[in-house]
């Protein structure tokens, strides 16, 4: 899926944030719910930058967000 451009104040006045971007800026990469403790969503695949003894931030987050709520 593609955020359309022309709804992201609207979107982002709801309660997401675009918080990552392609590099020229037309295209949202990642994005979070600021009213939940860890609801990300990415448009890419942080599973092909992980290994078993390296993990992507993303699992980091997503693991050490569950063993503290």
């Amino acid at each position: 899926y593609e955020v359309n451009i022309d709804y992201i104040s609207q979107i982002e006045r709801n309660g997401f944030r675009f918080v990552g971007k392609n590099e020229d800026g037309s295209l949202m990469e990642v994005c979070e719910l600021t009213t939940h403790p860890f609801y990300i969503g990415c448009q890419y695949h942080p599973e092909y930058h992980s290994t078993s003894s390296r993990p992507h931030p993303l699992f980091i987050g997503l693991i050490n967000n569950m063993i503290n709520s």
